[in-house]
């Protein structure tokens, strides 16, 4: 379950509620971009790790893993750091060019160094939602990505073997001949997965999905006998035709379809724990498009299983029960 509460909430209780819950995974997304603001400085990296401290401070102690993102490209921007990102996105400087690759690897030793052994990660992910951002862009830039995936990939194997290294693509191109034919390559030597998926249209008019069952066929469909991994899985109760009574029978068709080809799903995030702040989720997505979205904002802020104010929806209830009754 994606663990964001309001300010008002502590962070680590939060993530205990979850846990005592069934929640095994907590996804934590880290900017690139924020974790090495700078260029190297006569050799040395300019990498924070202070965000890392922070998430050992948590998990340390507690027997919840974590999902971590640290996306070169994340749904509509590159987040490299502010050195590298405009070459990256105008095309002058390649995904899989070397210094990007270096500078990658040297933040995950960094990721690992500072989180420690007592911190579980099963799952790390080069790139989010990648087929939204490659979608208008040339075929030469979808095998850079490939290249950076497979070079980060083998790094790992033999750094962190116990670490899956995956991309995350978008449902929605799934639905698109054009993006399938794509994604079938892009993940190719992609061991498992990963899939973003919410139910109904975002607000940007994006072709909309069917019904869960038959969505979740379609994903299996396109990964054959690979496992298939929801990193975001959920449903917002403010955009139009959409509410809590929407949610609660997304929450119980989901339960339903997983238990269909629970051999091949070995985990799916609830997106999100909580509702947003407006103020919050109007920044955010400007962050996807210039001047923001209105209705893009509400589906961001409604997200959430449980309200700003920490009261539970009607879904709360259900993915408990569903829990539980699955011996999480």
């Amino acid at each position: 379950m994606e663990v964001d509460p309001p300010a008002a909430l502590d962070y680590a209780t939060e993530v205990d509620v979850a846990h005592r819950i069934g929640v095994s995974v907590v996804p934590i997304t880290l900017p690139w971009s924020t974790l090495e603001p700078a260029a190297p400085d006569g050799g040395t990296s300019e990498i924070d790790t202070s965000l890392f401290a922070d998430l050992a401070a948590v998990y340390a102690t507690r027997p919840v893993a974590l999902l971590i993102s640290i996306p070169l490209v994340d749904t509509a921007s590159v987040l490299a750091p502010p050195d590298l990102a405009p070459q990256l996105t105008s095309g002058a400087l390649a995904f899989d060019d070397a210094t990007v690759i270096a500078r990658y690897e040297k933040l995950l030793d960094a990721l690992f160094v500072t989180l420690g052994s007592n911190v579980k990660v099963p799952y790390l992910l080069v790139a989010n939602e990648e087929n939204i951002y490659l979608a208008s862009k040339p075929d030469s830039q979808w095998t850079a990505l490939a290249n950076f995936y497979a070079s980060i990939k083998s790094y790992l194997g033999t750094h962190e073997p116990s670490v899956t290294v995956g991309m995350n693509l978008s449902f929605g191109g799934l639905l698109d001949a054009t993006q399938k034919a794509k994604l079938t390559t892009l993940f190719a030597a992609s061991p498992d997965v990963f899939v973003s998926y919410y139910l109904g249209d975002n607000g940007f008019g994006a072709a909309s999905s069917t019904t869960v069952a038959a969505d979740i066929d379609n994903m299996i469909g396109f990964a054959g006998a690979r496992p298939v991994i929801l990193k975001e899985f959920g449903y917002a109760t403010g955009t139009t035709d959409h509410d809590a009574a929407g949610q609660l029978a997304f929450i119980t068709d989901f339960f339903q379809a997983w238990d269909a080809h629970a051999a091949q799903i070995p985990m799916a995030t609830i997106s999100r724990m909580f509702d947003g702040v407006p103020s919050d989720c109007a920044t955010e997505a400007g962050q996807f498009v210039d001047g923001g979205n209105a209705e893009f904002a509400t589906f961001l802020c409604t997200l959430g299983v449980r309200t700003v104010d920490d009261v539970p929806k009607p879904a709360w209830a259900r993915l408990v029960d569903a829990a539980s009754r699955r011996k999480f």
